[in-house]
């Protein structure tokens, strides 16, 4: 399984993959399973670093976002690759933040290291992706434990699906 990101160009050709899921985390392209992941501002941070804490509660603390961040991980998890969309819409620089804030969890979270794509090529030639095991695993077993409870109680149905 893979796990990468890059343009909504990429993320149209891929989605087409018999084995891709492609999810839009920030692009107004259409066609992709929306990740509503992107906070109206910058949750009061004063720098990069307590952004990404204040994100990683704001997201945690919620259980639809939850659902939703847990989704692409979920579909890692069963054998599928997963290709997340982004774009430059209107401030460059917040964009990639917000991406890079993204990734930084997982990765950090789960040990599975993305991969840019800018072109198929790249997509060949991406890396494998896995849960790291150790801390990537027990954290990844006790997320999925609250993903299940949560979509249970909404009635067995995921985001996603």
């Amino acid at each position: 399984m893979k796990f990468m990101y890059g343009s909504p160009e990429i993320g149209e050709i891929v989605k087409h993959y018999a084995n891709t899921r492609v999810f839009n985390f920030y692009s107004l392209r259409e066609g992709f399973i929306e990740l509503n992941l992107i906070p109206d501002n910058n949750l009061g941070a004063i720098n990069e670093y307590d952004f990404d804490l204040k994100y990683v509660n704001w997201i945690f603390s919620d259980d639809q976002r939850f659902i939703q961040f847990m989704t692409p991980i979920q579909e890692l998890f069963n054998g599928r690759d997963v290709f997340i969309v982004y774009d430059h819409i209107m401030n460059r620089l917040w964009e990639d933040n917000m991406m890079e804030s993204l990734l930084k969890l997982i990765q950090t979270r789960y040990g599975i290291i993305p991969c840019k794509i800018e072109d198929l090529e790249d997509y060949d030639m991406a890396n494998e992706s896995d849960i790291r095991y150790g801390y990537g695993l027990m954290n990844f077993d006790q997320d999925a434990k609250r993903f299940i409870d949560i979509c249970e109680k909404l009635g067995g149905v995921y985001y996603g699906n």
